[in-house]
């Protein structure tokens, strides 16, 4: 998918796996991805080294990144609960949230060992509905939000590309 973009970047935060398809963007910067540096899954990672140990890294991963021209950038839903990793994002350009309803996240999400967040949940749609209630504050400081419930991911990038083109960023 190919962008002109008026501002340099699209951070696209991710809800878990709320419809972002990273292997059909090309150039897509996923800092999920960057954290392999560890030579662990984030399961590892979180099981090993503990969720401030992950944020740390994903705190440097995102500096790095932002440090990119002309990018677009695939964070996980959890990246703005760090308010230097917002900062640093919004300053980069325009902040997109991709959300699910919960049965959605559920179903997307079923699969054990991926989600260190929910797998530690003995009831996993508890966790995700208090997940998505103590992060609702971060998303909704998000430039643009696209519910990705019952759309396609071809849906989700035109609604992207609609919103970046009505407010002047991209000429597509």
């Amino acid at each position: 998918a190919g962008i002109i973009a008026m501002r340099p970047d699209i951070m696209i935060l991710d809800e878990p796996t709320a419809g972002l398809d990273p292997e059909g963007v090309d150039k897509v910067l996923n800092i999920l991805n960057n954290l392999n540096k560890e030579g662990m899954s984030i399961p590892e990672i979180f099981a090993a080294k503990g969720e401030a140990f992950f944020r740390e890294k994903e705190r440097e991963a995102v500096r790095e990144v932002t440090g990119r021209k002309g990018a677009v950038i695939a964070t996980g839903g959890g990246t703005i609960k760090d308010e230097e990793n917002f900062a640093a994002l919004k300053e980069r350009g325009v902040i997109i949230c991709l959300t699910a309803d919960i049965d959605t996240i559920l179903a997307r999400t079923e699969r054990r060992g991926e989600r260190p967040m929910l797998d530690e949940q003995a009831d996993r749609r508890k966790g995700i509905e208090e997940l998505l209630a103590n992060r609702q504050a971060m998303y909704a400081r998000a430039d643009f939000s696209v519910d990705t419930s019952y759309l396609s991911p071809m849906q989700v990038t035109e609604e992207i590309m609609d919103f970046l083109r009505v407010g002047g960023m991209i000429r597509a």
